[in-house]
């Protein structure tokens, strides 16, 4: 369970980094890699939802499904700099950054004993 958990705060890791790069940059290749990871994340949290601590998983996951779509629309969109530019210093982006790093750290991270389920799904995904 500890090398999933890892696995999650690398992937948080990587998002927070794109983050920071796409707000300096302004640049969509980095912008695409945000996307990658936060994308990353949703299918993690929405796929493991019988197994992580469901309250906070489905939260968190629709929360980054909308965090893609926002990024979606903005990588798509013809005034990118600007529209980036408000959605990445957007409060709620910092919210869920502060949320998800309690969902990695919290003791009720798995939903109790559910190691067989847990590697099956891992290997479905």
């Amino acid at each position: 369970y500890d090398g999933f958990r890892i696995f999650l705060f690398y992937l948080f890791k990587k998002l927070k980094f794109y983050w920071t790069l796409s707000l300096e940059r302004k640049d969509k290749q980095s912008l695409c890699e945000f996307l990658f990871y936060s994308r990353s994340l949703y299918i993690v949290l929405s796929s493991m939802s019988t197994i992580l601590d469901k309250n906070l998983s489905n939260i968190l996951a629709l929360k980054f499904k909308d965090i893609t779509k926002k990024t979606q629309d903005i990588l798509a969109s013809e005034n990118s700099n600007q529209d980036l530019l408000l959605f990445l210093s957007d409060e709620k982006i910092q919210d869920l950054f502060n949320d998800f790093d309690f969902f990695i750290k919290e003791n009720s991270f798995y939903e109790g004993d559910c190691k067989d389920r847990f590697f099956k799904q891992l290997v479905a995904l």
